[in-house]
């Protein structure tokens, strides 16, 4: 119980964790209905609705609890692993789904997700608190920590309006937005595209693009919150130089390899899957990049700006297709692959380098309830380093 006492935080993000998980979970799951549901499917429409309504406020729900429960010395870890939920419910369900159906039948599966479902938000509903402040929970402690460095303005949680404006003009805010779009755009064309450059470009079998498709997705998984530790436990860095290195590997280093993966000759297609791993490896720490930068930027504003983000995905799920569809007339085509991979990586890089120039770890101006406000601070004692 002294473990939860100043750790209470840590419990707040599994349990939202597992909720995103159980949200994106039923939406993946739903795709089972084209195989299990052939004769008739018209009675899912309104599922796949609500379930569109959930997903839209996922990322809003990341920037709310990492605004609300993370001290700003644990940033990266929060949104790192609380931004890994899409990879871990994908495989997980995926996996778990098929076995269920062919072993107890389709039905089974859909079960075991309501229920896992309703048992996560039971949980959610008895440990979360939109005031740590209030939770009883909570000790002293802890609470300091959670409140450390952070303004009156930004831990006021009542009649707090948000400025749209400022936000929609901001270069800072701006420049994330970008660097969210150019990356949600390859995460877009790799989700949606790889196994088609692996079967026809690669010329993989059904079977192998699979299997090397889940691999390669997999194993990054962890580095999400590897990421996210080094970026707030590494002190020989300034907060900006280390937001600039990961955003550098998570945006501007994926654009060089996607560029450089469209050259890469067909009869070496295991060097491919290699730098497909790296790639989805270096997309992972994105966390600690352009998520920190809106993170301590926009301070208990940045669930607007994060939940924007999940915008740009959608806007990336009709631009990244278009792209294709307008170029790539013949899927065994490498030069018109090429072009749309150098367009994509010409995106990352661009972005990235904008960013270099503009992102910063500095609360804007509109963070704070008058110019003069100062951040709530505490001297460091042992107790206190301990939560």
């Amino acid at each position: 119980m002294s473990f939860l006492s100043n750790k209470y935080r840590v419990l707040v993000v599994l349990v939202g964790f597992l909720c995103l998980v159980s949200v994106c979970s039923n939406y993946v799951v739903m795709n089972f209905t084209f195989i299990c549901m052939k004769n008739d499917m018209s009675f899912t429409r309104s599922d796949r609705g609500n379930e569109g309504l959930a997903f839209a406020a996922d990322f809003a729900a990341i920037g709310l609890l990492t605004v609300r429960w993370a001290p700003l010395s644990e940033t990266a870890i929060f949104l790192g692993a609380l931004t890994s939920f899409t990879n871990f419910s994908s495989v997980l369900t995926n996996a778990v789904s098929g076995a269920i159906c062919e072993g107890f039948g389709w039905r089974t599966a859909f079960y075991a997700h309501a229920a896992l479902g309703l048992v996560f938000f039971l949980l959610w509903a008895l440990v979360y608190n939109d005031n740590p402040q209030k939770s009883s929970r909570v000790s002293p402690v802890e609470l300091r920590k959670i409140q450390k460095n952070k303004s009156e303005q930004h831990l006021d949680t009542k009649n707090v309006e948000v400025p749209y404006k400022k936000l929609l003009t901001s270069p800072v805010v701006l420049c994330v937005w970008l660097n969210a779009f150019a990356e949600m755009s390859i995460i877009v064309f790799l989700h949606t595209y790889a196994p088609i450059f692996f079967n026809r470009i690669l010329k993989f079998s059904v079977a192998e693009t699979g299997f090397l498709l889940a691999l390669s997705v997999f194993f990054p998984l962890p580095l999400k919150l590897v990421g996210g530790i080094i970026s707030d436990k590494a002190k020989c860095f300034s907060e900006r130089a280390k937001m600039l290195f990961f955003n550098t590997i998570s945006v501007g280093l994926v654009g060089v390899l996607i560029g450089l993966l469209s050259f890469i000759p067909q009869s070496y297609h295991y060097v491919s899957v290699v730098l497909f791993s790296i790639i989805f490896s270096c997309l992972s720490l994105n966390c600690a990049g352009f998520y920190k930068c809106a993170t301590l930027h926009t301070r208990q504003f940045a669930h607007v700006v994060i939940s924007t983000i999940q915008w740009m995905k959608s806007v990336a799920l009709i631009t990244g297709p278009a792209l294709v569809a307008a170029i790539v007339k013949n899927e065994e085509s490498v030069i018109q692959w090429r072009i749309v991979l150098c367009i994509l990586g010409g995106v990352m890089v661009t972005a990235n380098t904008f960013a270099l120039c503009v992102f910063t770890d500095k609360p804007a101006e509109y963070t704070m309830a008058h110019a003069n406000e100062k951040s709530i601070k505490y001297e460091a004692t042992p107790e206190k380093e301990d939560a």
